[in-house]
């Protein structure tokens, strides 16, 4: 199998995210900050959307890791990477544990989003 992720996928599912909760908040000039940036800005704004948007991040980059050390392997070999069965059970975990913290986030978002309407 060909691995075609990279970074540009993780810095891409940050941004959006980063993005809808810095407009959310009405950061001014959002767009034009950098994710990192925006991340600082949100720091310090202590409430379970915060804690959601962390899970979120870790669990992508639990699952962007897996696959980018296995691409790594892939590249120095010049061979499509086979998972194996104990490498498909794990990418599985971090799948549900990813799709789980997106949900999360997600239903912090819409209920910030009643509350600040």
């Amino acid at each position: 199998m060909k691995i075609f992720i990279s970074e540009h996928h993780r810095q891409t599912a940050q941004r959006v995210a980063l993005l809808n909760i810095a407009r959310l908040y009405r950061i001014p000039y959002c767009e034009y900050l950098s994710n990192h940036e925006l991340y600082e800005q949100l720091v310090p704004i202590n409430s379970p959307l915060r804690d959601a948007l962390n899970d979120y991040i870790d669990a992508y980059d639990a699952w962007f890791d897996f696959y980018t050390t296995r691409k790594l392997v892939e590249q120095r070999l010049d061979i499509d990477y086979n998972f194996n069965s104990r490498e498909k059970l794990e990418l599985g975990e971090l799948i549900i544990t990813r799709q789980n913290a997106l949900e999360e986030l997600e239903r912090q978002y819409q209920a910030l989003r009643m509350v600040l309407q």
